[in-house]
């Protein structure tokens, strides 16, 4: 005997196919707003800075770009500030 699947549970799997489908595309965050930027209308908003290119390790080229500044409460600031703590109390 075949089962007979009703309009309403059709468009019900439908929608939820839809729905995950969505979801699971989306970023993963938000795209920075320093994204994409050249160099001066990079420096000129607080939450970016410019990173100059340089060569890596494995001797890829990785050209200048705008990024990201860490916030306030990252490492990074802490650390920069005990290493000048280091050099006043030498």
């Amino acid at each position: 005997m075949k089962r007979r699947i009703s309009v309403k549970q059709t468009s019900m799997a439908l929608a939820s196919a839809m729905l995950m489908a969505t979801i699971a595309f989306q970023p993963a965050a938000a795209e920075s707003s320093c994204k994409g930027l050249e160099k001066n209308p990079c420096g000129s908003k607080d939450q970016c800075h410019w990173v100059n290119g340089y060569t890596r390790k494995d001797g890829a080229e990785v050209s200048g770009h705008c990024r990201k500044t860490a916030s306030s409460k990252g490492a990074k600031s802490e650390s920069s500030s005990r290493s000048s703590d280091r050099k006043d109390s030498s």
